[in-house]
């Protein structure tokens, strides 16, 4: 293993640990269509307790919602601990999600009562209105509910691609698909490791610094 492979090794290493120290916390409050172990990638997880507060989670996964739920949430309505759990942390922009095989109302499909499907449904387009997110069960939860990934920086702009990380890794370059992009901008302070270099130097790709980064 040479120099430029191992400085390579070892930031790949301090990343992975940085990230696991980093990683959100997940307020499970039920079981549901997603197990804890497809969330334990993304997430550390927070169990309901009492005297939990705010500040002990970042985004909570609702599990299974009954229809009682969905009517209380719809309406802002306050009848246990949970649900005031619930509406507070959207009043502090909170991210709170489930996916649509967790709703009850998918059992009730086929229904013959139209009205009162429809009052349901109308239910759950409510919580949608206030921030509730629901996914579909074949979206992948990395993709689309933790927006701090390591690519949320990027910005691609005509034939250039705009990169805000801090470290500048081959793997980062490769994994973003940057063979022969024509250029590539980088923030004033980024750091380019030695392989990332030889892969832009290899690419022929056009290495620009901003003046002025942005934070």
């Amino acid at each position: 293993m040479n120099t430029k492979e191992l400085v390579e090794l070892i930031t790949v290493e301090v990343i992975k640990r940085l990230k696991l120290k980093n990683k959100k916390k997940l307020l499970v409050l039920n079981e549901g269509f997603k197990s804890l172990d497809d969330l334990l990638t993304d997430y550390e997880i927070i169990h309901y307790s009492e005297d939990l507060e705010l500040k002990d989670f970042d985004e909570i996964y609702l599990g299974k919602m009954d229809l009682k739920m969905i009517s209380h949430l719809a309406n802002g309505i306050i009848i246990n601990e949970i649900e005031d759990l619930i509406l507070k942390s959207l009043l502090k922009d909170k991210k709170i999600f489930l996916f649509s095989e967790d709703i009850e109302l998918k059992k009730f499909n086929n229904t013959k009562n139209t009205n009162l499907y429809k009052i349901f449904n109308q239910n759950i387009e409510n919580i949608k209105n206030i921030g509730i997110i629901i996914l579909d069960e074949k979206i992948d939860i990395k993709e689309n509910i933790n927006i701090n990934t390591k690519y949320k920086n990027e910005v691609k702009e005509e034939d250039s691609i705009i990169l805000k990380n801090k470290l500048i890794t081959e793997n980062e370059l490769k994994k973003l698909g940057l063979k022969n992009r024509s250029k590539i901008n980088i923030g004033n302070k980024s750091i380019i490791t030695p392989l990332a270099k030889d892969y832009i130097r290899i690419h022929k790709i056009r290495l620009t610094k901003s003046q002025e980064e942005k934070i």
